[in-house]
């Protein structure tokens, strides 16, 4: 389902506090409801700043929210309300990046621009240029595992050295890695498994996902090859999700090496997107679209409080059995909608006594695989559940 966002916009970017949702495009959106609506947040910033990357350090009244954008870093106290420029020490004011670490004492911030990677310990009022190791300064990404902190670079030319870098004393030095599978230069980079055994994702120029399981040393190429440049990654429960003008994913996290990029959607070249307050977000060029998401690893969990909305199996390949309880009679409808909001299949309407109902939904010839949302809608009350269709 489109969001209601000022304008059809590009959404670059998005982030997630305890009390508002932000995106970055030309200035910053947010919400407060769940992402159902979205409002400019520009006081404070340059007029039409590119806001390249977002990112949420600390909770409750400690919240800060900063942008990277391409006239310095920003950053907010006030969940968006106002901005303030932080750039004191930063040499170049194009951010594609940023990333923190906590040490267990203070939170450490790393900004990542065309010409060089920025280090501050005091909530970004001052940054200190990092660049022990680095042979290459344009840095496009980072993600961190623990205490230790990955950045990726547009690096293209494998002679000047390489495009990912491992820092492992809190972003004082780093040492670089070459491998040809990322010569290419990095665009986009995540990390999922576990804490205990985390597993490094990395989106190339060449238009490639790589992973790694040793931190960095040792690389493989998924099989696959994604529409376009992997502008993002994201890891959920146990599914990697890559925005590369459509949306691929892999229901097995790529960890067996059988990538499948199908594509769930293609509306407007997907940039990024996120999870946050139960909902999958996609971030395209011409707006917000949302989608309804079950718990960290159980897709097939509806939002509502009092769901009663299941479908089994879930994932499946040629049905599942959709059951839910009413706790009045009334008139019901049961659809299912893909991740852009549009009816697929509409599996009843009519009379419902109270109690429990199911219906089997098998699926229709030449559907595409991907995620698609059940919703049940009866009287006044609404119940959604993501399905995801191999």
């Amino acid at each position: 389902m489109q969001m209601n966002t000022p304008a059809d916009i590009g959404i670059q970017c998005f982030a997630a506090s305890d009390s508002a949702l932000f995106s970055g495009t030309s200035g910053i959106l947010r919400s407060t409801d769940s992402g159902f609506n979205w409002t400019s947040a520009d006081s404070g910033l340059n007029m039409n700043a590119y806001v390249a990357t977002l990112m949420v350090v600390g909770s409750g009244n400690s919240t800060m929210v900063f942008a990277g954008t391409d006239s310095g870093v920003y950053r907010s106290t006030d969940f968006g309300i106002l901005w303030t420029r932080m750039s004191n020490g930063l040499t170049n004011d194009t951010i594609n990046a940023l990333a923190q670490i906590n040490n267990g004492i203070t939170n450490i911030l790393f900004a990542g621009t065309n010409n060089g990677l920025f280090r501050s310990t005091d909530s970004g009022a001052s940054w200190i240029a990092a660049n022990l190791g680095l042979t290459d300064s344009s840095i496009s990404c980072f993600t961190t595992a623990g205490q230790d902190i990955f950045a990726g670079t547009t690096n293209q030319f494998p002679s000047r050295g390489a495009s990912f870098y491992r820092s492992t004393d809190e972003g004082m030095s780093w040492t670089g890695i070459d491998t040809s599978l990322l010569a290419g230069g990095i665009i986009s980079m995540t990390v999922g498994g576990t804490f205990a055994s985390p597993i490094l994702y990395a989106g190339t120029y060449a238009s490639t996902i790589c992973s790694s399981t040793d931190g960095g040393f040792v690389w493989k190429v998924f099989g696959g090859t994604p529409a376009e440049y992997p502008s993002s990654l994201l890891v959920h429960g146990d599914t990697l999700f890559v925005a590369s003008g459509y949306v691929g994913y892999s229901t097995d996290s790529g960890t067996n090496g059988s990538l499948l990029f199908d594509q769930i959607g293609a509306h407007n070249y997907v940039n990024t997107f996120m999870m946050a307050d139960s909902y999958f977000f996609l971030g395209a060029q011409k707006g917000i679209w949302r989608a309804s998401w079950g718990g960290e690893s159980n897709v097939g969990t509806t939002v509502s409080p009092n769901a009663t909305l299941t479908a089994y199996p879930n994932p499946f390949s040629q049905s599942t059995t959709i059951s839910f309880t009413t706790l009045e009679s009334g008139v019901a409808t049961v659809a299912i909608v893909n991740i852009l909001g549009a009816t697929v299949a509409r599996i009843f309407s009519g009379e419902l006594d109270a109690g429990a109902h199911s219906f089997m939904w098998s699926k229709p010839t030449g559907l595409p695989a991907g995620v698609y949302e059940c919703i049940v809608q009866m009287n006044s009350r609404v119940e959604r559940t993501a399905m995801v269709v191999n």
